[in-house]
């Protein structure tokens, strides 16, 4: 039953990362632990932004959905 709430905070969590890396990219900026995703070209290191996003999406609405009865 906890391991409910963590999993939500680790989604919530890689969500804000991905969606703060996007939008500091988008000005020249970036975070720090997040410009190893450049070395494979800029492309590469948005699509690996937008998965980390999206991966964070996935795991809060499968953490929240209950078992269907």
């Amino acid at each position: 039953m906890r391991q409910k709430g963590w999993l939500t905070v680790i989604g919530f969590i890689m969500f804000v990362l991905g969606f703060l890396s996007i939008v500091l990219s988008m000005v020249g900026v970036q975070l720090q632990f997040m410009t190893w995703l450049d070395h494979f070209g800029k492309g590469w290191g948005f699509l690996g932004r937008l998965l980390l996003l999206m991966a964070g999406i996935l795991i809060m609405i499968s953490d929240r959905s209950g078992p269907v009865d």
